[in-house]
């Protein structure tokens, strides 16, 4: 990953610009290439499967009221190609695969206030996660144009703590 941040003082607190490029690489499971049978399981194996690679852009700005209040938000695009997928072949057979090509869109805010041994803290997450193409080996039931399973489409969370002595 390569970034860069510029922070600046200002009147009411310190804020940071920051963006970042960057990409990543996953193997596929190493028993994806093998063959595996059990009573109630069956793995077909692939040897043609290739790892997942990631790359994208992220970019926000945070703000800082010394140690009161945090506000960040983030905003990201990503493309991952050959994203591994366990495909149902039989009610009880897989095969690992990759997908094809998926693209991911979002936002995060994140939100921190602090007043004596309070504390309030707050996420939100909105994501776009779509399939792009499809591989050409690919025998799955996505198509091109679908949300891709298991990422939410937002997802968020609010804690409230209280500390007092040395007990949170």
């Amino acid at each position: 990953m390569l970034g860069l941040a510029m922070t600046r003082d200002m009147g009411l607190g310190t804020v940071k610009l920051r963006g970042a490029y960057g990409k990543g690489i996953r193997p596929p499971p190493p028993s994806a290439r093998q063959t595996i049978a059990t009573l109630k399981f069956r793995q077909r194996g692939n040897p043609a499967i290739e790892p997942e690679t990631q790359s994208g852009w992220e970019g926000g700005v945070e703000w800082f009221a010394g140690d009161r209040a945090t506000l960040s938000f983030t905003g990201y695009t990503q493309v991952a190609r050959g994203l591994i997928q366990q495909v149902i072949q039989d009610r009880r057979t897989i095969q690992y695969q990759n997908v094809g090509q998926i693209a991911n869109r979002g936002a995060e805010l994140e939100a921190n206030v602090r007043q004596g041994t309070l504390r309030l803290n707050g996420t939100l997450s909105l994501t776009d996660s779509r399939v792009r193409a499809l591989g050409r080996t690919y025998t799955g039931d996505l198509k091109v144009g679908d949300r891709v399973p298991e990422v939410p489409a937002s997802s968020g969370s609010m804690a409230l703590s209280w500390d007092y002595n040395r007990t949170t």
